[in-house]
């Protein structure tokens, strides 16, 4: 009796691997699955990001970006991922938001980020400032 509820277990579990294996054929397909699982991990939504970064749908990349963000203003990942693909795809603007925030609480653990982060926070911020003047000056 044990042995036939053991088979029966075991038989369980592989048709249930079996059918995680279909479900998950791609990244993008095991990152869709987890975001409709799971709608409010912000890591799984930068991570369906980044697979829709790498398949050029960038605004489908900054959709899962920003609901990252909006989940979890602490994922740093996702706060530079959203500021290099807005900035990538010409809405710099939009990214000063998220470079400085990369700026301000990245860990250690990403310098060279940072580092790119925050040149790109500085440059942004000169290009809309009028030369010779502050950013007060500009809407004057």
């Amino acid at each position: 009796m044990k042995t036939v509820i053991s088979l029966l277990i075991v038989l369980l579990l592989a048709g249930a691997a079996s059918h995680r294996n279909r479900a998950w054929h791609t990244l993008l397909a095991m990152w869709t699955d987890c975001a409709a699982k799971s709608p409010q991990k912000s890591r799984t939504h930068n991570n369906l990001g980044n697979c829709y970064s790498l398949l050029d749908q960038h605004f489908s990349a900054i959709a899962e970006y920003q609901r990252a963000v909006a989940l979890d203003k602490g994922n740093m990942e996702a706060q530079y991922n959203l500021a290099v693909k807005l900035d990538s795809v010409g809405f710099s603007a939009l990214a000063i938001q998220p470079y400085d925030m990369f700026c301000k609480f990245a860990p250690p653990t990403f310098p060279e980020q940072k580092r790119y982060a925050c040149e790109r926070l500085r440059e942004l911020l000169r290009d809309a400032t009028p030369s010779g003047g502050s950013p007060a000056a500009r809407s004057r």
